[in-house]
């Protein structure tokens, strides 16, 4: 991508960045630095493909807040982010939180109904349980 493009960002992307600071102030999280930068990355690196997206998705918020969902469920399930087998260290507990909190984000919102959101939630603790 061009400097040019980075300093003058789409509409679809000013679109994403005002959403992802609208969540960053409503899960208000420590460890949302960590996805916001992978996120920053990819909607700069891949924009045609964060647009394609974008236009599957109800809304930018929701396309956000999956997105916030999906990194953080695979960071506390990765291993790096924990003490030992099974139990995470702060940060781990941290990111844990927020895939909870915008995963429910996504329940009020009604982009995902409420067993959904339980499988979800049931299968990464069951994965950080077996990893570490």
């Amino acid at each position: 991508m061009s400097i040019f493009n980075r300093l003058f960002p789409s509409k679809e992307m000013k679109m994403v960045i005002r959403a992802m600071k609208e969540a960053e102030n409503v899960l208000n999280n420590y460890s949302f630095y960590i996805i916001k930068n992978v996120i920053l990355k990819n909607i700069y690196n891949n924009p045609k493909k964060v647009s394609e997206n974008l236009k599957k998705s109800s809304s930018t918020i929701e396309w956000v807040y999956s997105i916030i969902s999906n990194i953080s469920g695979d960071y506390v399930e990765s291993g790096h982010y924990h003490m030992y087998r099974g139990m995470l260290n702060s940060q781990g507990q941290d990111l844990l939180k927020l895939f909870d909190d915008s995963t429910d984000e996504l329940l009020k919102m009604g982009a995902i109904d409420e067993t959904f959101a339980k499988e979800q939630k049931n299968m990464v603790r069951l994965n950080i349980r077996h990893v570490g």
